[in-house]
C-alpha cells in the first residue's frame, strides 16, 4: 500500500486537465498523456461477507508529434472479513502505445501491447485477493495471477460523431510465466463502449466480455461484465464514476455489483 500512495502522490502536481470521454472499464491506452487513481468497492454475493476493494494508480504518455508513448498501472487488492483484513499488490503492467494518424480526426486507431511484472506476491492470501477483487475491471484480470508474466496485446479503434462517440476494444493475453506449476489459459478480450458528451459531463454505458480458452480438453468459457459510466470536468481535474454489473455465473459468485470512483487529469 505505501508504494502505491507514494507513486500516486508523484502524480498529483503533473495534472491538469483530461478529456472528458474516456471510458471507465474498458481499456484506458488512447491518443492523450493523463494519469489518476480509482476505488471500486464490491457488493460481494450472499454467500461472501466482508469488504473487497479495488485500487489503481495508472498513467500515460503519448507524444502529439509522433503517436508513440507508454503507459503503466499498478492494481492493489483489499480484503477484509471475520475480524481479519489483508492486502496485496497485484502485477504491475508497463507498456508502449501507438496512436495512428487518421485521414478522419474523428476516427482513431490505437495500438497497444504491454507486460505485466511478477509484483503480485505467490502466496494463498495474495491469490485469494486477486481473485476477490478483479472483477470491477475485467480488462486487467491477467493483473491478478500471483507472480504472473504475461503479454498483452490490443487495437482499439474509436470513432466521434458530434457528442456521440464510441471505442472496441480487440486483444489477446498471454500468461507467459506464474507462481504455478502451468501457465494460465490464454485469454480473448472483447470490449465495447458508446457514449454522449454533453460538454460537461459524459454519460456512458461498456461492455467487458473475456472469453478464456480451452485447454487439456478442457472447453473454454466467458465472463463478462456491463457498466453504467460517467465523467466530469470541473474545470482542473476529472472525476468519474461507474456502476458495473456482473453478468454471469462466475462474475456474481464474486460480487452482484461494484462502485468504481477515480479521478484523472492530463500530463503536462
Amino acid at each position: 500500500m505505501k508504494h502505491l500512495v507514494v507513486v500516486a502522490a508523484l502524480l498529483v502536481p503533473a495534472l491538469a486537465a483530461a478529456d472528458p470521454e474516456h471510458f471507465v472499464t474498458i481499456d484506458r491506452q488512447d491518443d492523450s498523456s493523463r494519469a489518476g487513481a480509482e476505488l471500486s468497492y464490491l457488493f460481494l454475493n450472499g454467500n461472501n461477507s466482508g469488504t473487497a476493494l479495488r485500487f489503481d494508480v495508472h498513467g500515460q504518455y503519448v507524444s502529439a508529434m509522433t503517436g508513440l508513448g507508454g503507459y503503466i498501472s499498478a492494481p492493489f487488492g483489499y480484503v477484509s472479513g471475520g475480524g481479519q483484513s489483508d492486502e496485496a499488490l497485484g502485477d504491475i503492467e508497463v507498456g508502449a502505445i501507438y496512436a495512428l494518424r487518421m485521414a478522419d480526426p474523428d476516427k482513431k486507431l490505437i495500438l497497444h501491447g504491454g507486460i505485466t511484472l511478477p509484483t503480485e506476491k505467490s502466496s494463498l492470501t495474495s491469490a485469494e485477493i486477486g481473485a476477490a477483487t478483479f472483477s470491477p475491471r475485467l480488462a486487467d484480470f491477467y493483473q491478478a495471477i500471483p507472480e504472473g508474466t504475461s503479454l498483452r496485446l490490443g487495437i482499439s479503434p474509436t470513432v466521434r460523431s458530434g457528442q456521440l462517440f464510441a471505442r472496441a476494444d480487440f486483444g489477446i493475453d498471454l500468461n507467459l510465466s506464474n507462481a504455478g506449476t502451468d501457465t494460465e489459459n490464454t485469454v480473448l478480450r472483447f470490449q465495447f463502449g458508446a457514449g454522449v458528451d454533453f460538454g460537461q459531463a459524459s454519460l456512458m454505458l461498456e461492455s467487458t466480455n473475456l472469453y478464456a480458452t480451452g485447454r487439456n480438453g478442457n472447453g473454454g468459457g466467458w465472463i463478462n461484465t456491463g457498466a453504467l459510466s460517467a465523467r466530469f470536468d470541473t474545470g482542473g481535474v476529472y472525476p468519474y464514476g461507474a456502476l458495473v454489473l456482473g453478468l454471469d455465473d462466475d462474475v456474481r459468485a464474486i460480487m452482484h455489483e461494484a462502485i468504481t470512483v477515480g479521478l484523472e487529469g492530463k500530463i503536462r
